[in-house]
This record gives C-alpha cells, structure tokens and sequence, in this order.
C-alpha cells in the first residue's frame, strides 16, 4: 500500500512539473499608448473655486489649477466645479465623453505612453508546433495590474495634496480570449471580458467604516505592504484584445456610493485606455 501511495504522489507530481513546463506567461505592456482613467463626480470644488460659478470669468486661470488635474463646471449634475482625475494626463486627451467643457488640459505626463496593464499566463501543453493552431484562455487566466492608471502615486499626491489617493482593481472579468499560434508562434490575441473595475480608497484607521454600508473599498498602508478592507464598488464595461492591441470600454455611472467622503451622487469612471503589446511570451 505504502508502495502504491508513493507511485501516485510521484505521478502526480511528474504531471504538474509537465504542465508548467508548458506554461509562457505574456507580458500587457507598450509604449505609444493612448486614453485615460478619469473618476467623475468624487472632488467637487476644487482649492479656489468656491465662489458662485458665474462669477469666474477666466476658469483656465493657472490660480485656478494649482494641483495640475483638469477639471470642469457640472451643469448636469452638482452645479460645482469639479476635478476630472485623469491619468494619465496628455495634451491630446479626448475629454468628450465627460460632457461637459473641461479646462486645464495642457499638461503631459513624462511617461504618457507607456502602460503595463499585467500578465497573461496560459498552457503550450496542446501546441505540436505544426500548422495553425489555438489555445483559448478565460479571465481567470489574467493577473491585471491598473497601478499606471491610478492616480495614488502620480506627481499630484504632494504632501498638500491628499484629494486623490485612490486606486483601480478589475475585480471581475469574465470571457474567453483565443490565442492563435501558427507553426508554434504566437500571432494574435483575439477576443473580449466582460470587467468589472473597482475604485479603493485609502483608509485611515483600521477597522473604521467596515461595518458601514460602504460599496467603496478602504485600504491600511502598513509599511510594506497595503490591506484592503471593505466592500468595493465596481464600474462594468469590457477589455477588448485583437491582433496585439487591448482596448478598454468602460463608461458607467453609479447613482449612490457611500465613501468616507460621504454619500456621493452620480459618480462616473471612464475608462478608455488603449494600445499595443509583443506577441512575445517567455517561458
């Protein structure tokens, strides 16, 4: 029986040293990337703009944008002005989708292009290295990483500065993306997930708010390394892969959210990054 036992333990590990052999892990990463992450409708009034609107003649004033975000007068909502917390920032960001005329768009970030979204791991067990052939891979199959496109740890967050420490998750994806290889090359990574991107706050002390009806994460900075504690809320939309290019889709508003700001109204996270990767996975 002993002998048994030490047969299938040693079978079971020949299989998963097998398939790991197998498995090549696919970097999301580029350079001449275009698009944004812009949270909406979360920091009404920014430093300056407390007076009545209609008074400021000159809202493109630099007095006016000291922190270097755009921002813009919301007509159909608050009546406020309100930052639009863009990154990353780029002169030639289309800020269509906000609706509104929005200010103080001039400046570009050193390192616009660039973006790493994360890895795509996936099995060459089935790929005979002849003709054309397919691996397909669901979302579970990704380890996303949005740290370029939050605003946390961007130039912004001076030590006078505490309006934006937040950052994004996909905290659900679902779908399934084709892979195509062609005599054992990868050529194309085609297909789209359903995702659902989340907004988490910083914290302050732990174990505060948890138990409110948060739909806002909060986070513990402790030292090395961050708690995420709390609820999430998560705006919908998709991320779309073909030929070598990504593309996110993602423009949802929520009614209500409860923060540690608050109850916030009509908050909107727009999402529309997009660019090109290697189609060279490493083993």
């Amino acid at each position: 029986m002993k002998t048994t036992h030490l047969f299938l333990h040693a079978s079971i590990l020949a299989l998963s040293v097998s398939a790991n052999l197998h498995a090549d892990t696919l970097a999301l990463s580029g350079t001449g990337h275009t698009g944004y992450a812009a949270a909406l409708g979360i920091n009404p009034e920014p430093n300056g703009f407390t007076e009545d609107p209609a008074t400021i003649t000159n809202p493109s004033a630099p007095t006016k944008s000291h922190f270097g975000m755009p921002y813009y007068l919301d007509t159909g909502g608050s009546g406020l002005w309100t930052w639009l917390v863009t990154t990353p920032l780029s002169s030639s960001n289309d800020y269509t989708a906000v609706g509104e005329t929005v200010y103080n768009t001039s400046n570009t970030d050193t390192n616009f292009g660039l973006t790493d979204i994360g890895d795509l791991t996936f099995s060459k067990a089935g790929i005979s290295g002849t003709g054309t052939e397919y691996v397909v891979v669901s979302g579970s199959d990704f380890a996303f990483d949005l740290e370029d496109l939050g605003p946390m740890y961007t130039p912004y967050n001076t030590a006078s500065n505490n309006e934006f420490f937040w950052d994004y998750k996909i905290n659900s994806a679902t779908g399934n993306v084709t892979l195509t290889f062609v005599n054992g090359t990868l050529t194309s990574v085609d297909g789209a997930l359903n995702i659902g991107v989340a907004i988490r706050f910083m914290g302050v002390d732990e174990g505060v708010f948890t138990s409110e009806p948060s739909t806002f994460g909060w986070d513990e900075d402790e030292g090395d390394f961050v708690i995420y504690l709390g609820p999430t809320a998560e705006y919908s939309g998709t991320l779309t892969f073909s030929g070598n290019s990504f593309a996110f889709n993602v423009n949802q508003q929520l009614s209500t959210v409860y923060s540690f700001l608050g109850t916030l109204t009509n908050t909107r996270l727009i999402l529309n990054r997009a660019g090109t990767f290697p189609l060279t996975p490493t083993p």
